[in-house]
């Protein structure tokens, strides 16, 4: 499988910049000055040790992947990522791997963003003998190893306080969804600042800064899914706009998911939006993108429809929020979400979905 360079070179840059230099739907956007200042995260030498557990606590997990690549990307990919995950932990500087092609997609900016954030940028490859040879990947540090350190461990604590702030041990992945999904979209705004990168992997400066474009929310999204077990992947589409968005799946069954068009910051309300909440792919087409033409940042080749054999159809609508629709209140101990569809308040039971 030949791997798209372009990719690579481009995450900082092109698909920051694809993301959402766009008009979307929303009312009374925000200018860059009204976006609240956050605190940047706690360097190591300051942050709590995350070793110590409860037994009902989150565990940071450093072994994520999107399970609906699997039919494409095979165990080498996901078993030489995990290697290359664990070297990272452990401040090494080489990991087994399978092949050339499997370490250059381990070591993308792109590949890394979404599924080791931490490590974007920080890292790079080698050259020649140095890069990959005979089974074994090489890891060139672009900072300090122990300043990487550092900053991966202070990310998982990080994403560990997220969890457990937010995700109950007995939740449903729709629980988990749908929580995580008000988190992103009460806590975070819209960046229409300066969304150059610089240095940092742009998922990790969302989570650092709580704020972003499209592509930062969604793949901070998606990897908070992944961390509990919920398969989530960012896609992204030419249509309407170039957008980029999250694609999850629920109990066998495909979803839109869009925690930019949700954010509560972008509109005169109180109330978290649900119309972009587990969307199906009609109600995607509607809002004006054709999902016929989906691109996936994380493959070697980013085009979906180079894949035939990887289904992302989401035509379930057992999660139907029709367009307007606000959260009013919900109970997730009762599995009761209540909402006003523009016209009157609408208890659903999703248990019973």
């Amino acid at each position: 499988m030949k791997f798209r360079n372009t990719i690579a070179l481009a995450v900082c840059s092109t698909l920051l910049l694809s993301a959402c230099n766009q008009e979307t739907p929303k009312i009374d956007y925000v200018e860059t000055d009204q976006l609240a200042e956050t605190t940047l995260i706690t360097q190591a030498s300051q942050s709590p040790d995350i070793t110590e557990t409860t037994e009902e606590s989150f565990s940071f997990n450093p072994h994520v992947f999107p399970e609906m690549l699997s039919p494409v990307l095979g165990e080498e990919y996901k078993s030489s990522f995990f290697n290359l995950c664990d070297a990272l932990r452990s401040g090494e500087d080489t990991f087994e791997c399978a092949s050339e092609d499997v370490y250059e997609w381990c070591m993308c900016p792109s590949t890394l963003t979404d599924l080791f954030p931490a490590a974007c940028m920080w890292v790079t490859t080698g050259e020649g003998d140095e890069g990959f040879a005979d089974g074994t990947g090489h890891i060139c540090y672009t900072h300090p190893k122990d300043e990487f350190i550092a900053r991966q461990k202070t990310f998982e604590y990080e994403i560990e306080s997220i969890i457990q702030d937010n995700i109950e041990s007995d939740y449903t992945d729709f629980e988990k969804c749908f929580a995580l999904y008000c988190y992103m979209t009460n806590e975070y705004t819209y960046n229409y600042g300066d969304i150059g990168c610089g240095d940092e992997g742009h998922t990790y400066l969302c989570l650092k800064q709580k704020t972003g474009i499209c592509c930062d929310l969604a793949s901070l999204y998606s990897y908070l899914l992944l961390q509990c077990g919920v398969d989530a992947m960012i896609v992204q589409c030419d249509g309407y706009a170039y957008h980029t968005w999250t694609y999850v799946v629920l109990d066998g069954e495909g979803y839109h998911s869009d925690p930019t068009w949700g954010l509560l910051s972008e509109y005169d309300s109180d109330y978290m939006r649900l119309d972009y909440f587990l969307m199906d792919d009609e109600l995607r087409r509607i809002s004006g993108f054709d999902m016929d033409a989906l691109e996936l940042p994380i493959m070697p080749s980013m085009y979906a429809s180079d894949y035939p054999e990887l289904d992302l159809t989401a035509d379930s609508n057992k999660y139907f929020f029709s367009e307007g629709s606000v959260c009013k209140n919900y109970d997730l101990e009762e599995n009761i979400i209540v909402y006003n569809d523009t016209i009157t308040d609408v208890e659903f039971n999703y248990g019973d979905a």
